[in-house]
């Protein structure tokens, strides 16, 4: 055990590297997630989502009594539900005042814009602009131009429905407009509700607190063990190591399998030490550790330590090639940011061009996100279909819906099986609809007929003879099969349509789901007419 111990020497000789990728970067991980966790834990109960105010400031150059009943009418708008300012029209006024954040939004009503305005109402063209200036870091101000174009579009309508295209029709349907808001402020008509399950059943408090902290090992191990482990497996590379290794009664296997569990230790010691953090962290920001399952905390460790272990493998395969220290540290940095900005971690995958996805998918942090989110049923389109094909195979099967546990279960096996498949390079898999129909018909749900048919098909896939059984079969009986399959699926779907009751809500869904779900798939041509989003 000479190169083991040796090993591990070399390891905590290198205590700057130590410092800065395990301490550091911890520390890092313990600020990026701790006001995450904070907003996952300590939910608003109120479901009133509260829009952000904007301070905004409104200048006018309009001198005609119009402009500056159309500028008090819009500072009066503003003020319903923002902080307006008052601020004098010089250049270095506005500018400082955009810099320094002092407003979030600078409305600037140009000379002769009422006259222009009247005018395009009367002929029916587009409105002209009023012009803004948006601070930069704010986001409320971006809000404040909609408001803008909201407020101008509403003032049109009263103008056109009044019919009066002079300054005093203008003057009477910008208070009408700010009285409107007003009214709507204070019916509450504007508040938007935060719509929440049964007695809040289905959001944990916390989870997507944790599954978003558990992401971040994908770049936190990726670049602290590549970078360690190479560096530490450079130093038995050098010539003089090299020579006196060769000259050690230990055969080159048993080195090189020492250097292996080196690099399994040292994975298991980060992956001890990211574990612990995590589940302080979480205790200390007010998660009940308890509302996550012994399964959930099972399958999370271990796509936790898979990825870990790849990174180890990799730092493994630049040790091989013999590279410099600072090109590892390169090497691993540009991957572990790549890893971070494709696999969904940082921002939402919905933002991401097709390209970016494509980098993603070939990198392993974006089936370890996958896995954590089925791991942990957050954040994922297959768990929906997992809860759709659990209701309606025990209500066609059993005449009942299915239990929580029987629902986590599902949800937990869908994600085992996903991170199972990750680990031999294969793609996320998902639940089987078709058994639905087999339900149907056979009234089946033993769990070892199940896995009988899945060992026969384990077996199939490794012994061709047993597969050219089951390819011999007539198409026209696959072909009846298939049709009485779907069709108990889509009656299946139809019982738990009616025992939900033909609201006009639920007919809605059901006609969209219909029209979209089969429409699209059999004139496919239609995609053609989309916009290229990007």
């Amino acid at each position: 055990m000479t190169t083991f111990k040796a090993g591990w020497r070399i390891v905590f000789a290198h205590k700057l590297y130590l410092a800065i990728y395990i301490v550091w970067l911890y520390a890092m991980m313990v600020m990026m997630s701790a006001a995450v966790v904070n907003d996952s834990v300590h939910q608003s109960d109120d479901g009133i989502f509260s829009e952000a105010k904007a301070s905004v400031a409104v200048v006018n150059r309009d001198d005609t009594e119009a402009g500056h009943e159309l500028a008090s009418s819009l500072r009066g708008y503003f003020a319903v539900s923002n902080t307006v300012i008052d601020l004098q029209d010089r250049p270095t006024v506005l500018q400082n005042a955009v810099a320094t954040d002092h407003v979030d939004l600078i409305a600037i009503v140009p000379e002769g814009y009422a006259s222009d305005f009247i005018k395009a109402c009367e002929q029916g063209t587009a409105v002209p602009k009023i012009g803004t200036v948006t601070s930069y870091s704010s986001g409320a101000g971006t809000m404040g131009r909609m408001e803008i174009d909201s407020f101008l579009s509403n003032m049109r309508i009263s103008m056109t429905a009044a019919k009066t295209f002079d300054g005093s029709g203008m003057a009477k349907a910008a208070k009408r407009t700010v009285e409107d808001k007003r009214a709507a402020a204070a019916s509450g008509e504007n508040k938007v509700a935060v719509v929440k399950g049964d007695e809040g059943k289905g959001v944990v408090p916390g989870l997507t607190g944790f599954a978003f902290t558990v992401k971040l090992v994908a770049y936190l191990a990726f670049t602290a063990v590549t970078v360690i482990i190479a560096v530490v497996l450079s130093a038995f590379g050098g010539a003089e190591r090299r020579r006196r290794l060769d000259v050690t009664a230990t055969s080159p296997r048993r080195i090189g399998l020492q250097q292996i569990l080196l690099c399994v230790t040292f994975s298991m010691a980060v992956w001890a030490l990211y574990m612990l953090v995590t589940c302080c962290l979480m205790a200390a920001c007010g998660m009940d550790l308890r509302v996550i399952s012994a399964g959930g905390y099972a399958m999370v460790a271990m796509a936790v330590f898979s990825v870990i272990l790849v990174s180890a493998c990799f730092g493994y395969l630049l040790s091989a090639f013999g590279m410099s220290e600072n090109a590892v540290n390169g090497v691993a940095n540009v991957v572990g940011l790549a890893i971070m900005f494709t696999s969904g971690m940082a921002f939402s995958v919905s933002l991401m061009p097709q390209a970016m996805i494509t980098i993603g998918k070939l990198l392993p942090g974006w089936w370890y996100c996958v896995s954590i989110d089925k791991a942990l049923g957050v954040g994922t389109a297959s768990s929906v279909e997992v809860l759709g094909d659990t209701a309606a195979l025990t209500k066609v099967g059993l005449n009942r819906l299915p239990t929580e546990r029987e629902t986590a279960g599902a949800i937990a096996g869908d994600g085992l099986i996903s991170s199972v498949s990750g680990l031999f390079g294969c793609l996320p898999l998902t639940s089987f609809a078709q058994n639905i129909g087999l339900v149907a018909m056979t009234k089946v749900v033993n769990r070892k007929v199940i896995l009988s048919g899945g060992l026969i098909l384990i077996i199939a896939s490794f012994v061709p003879a047993i597969a050219e059984v089951f390819n011999s079969l007539p198409q026209a009986v696959l072909g009846g099969c298939t049709i009485m399959m779907f069709g108990n699926i889509i009656l299946s779907g139809f019982q738990m349509i009616s025992e939900a009751g033909y609201t006009q809500r639920n007919i809605t869904i059901a006609a969209l789901s219909l029209t979209i779900g089969i429409g699209f798939t059999q004139v496919s041509d239609i995609f053609v007419n989309f916009p290229d989003l990007f």
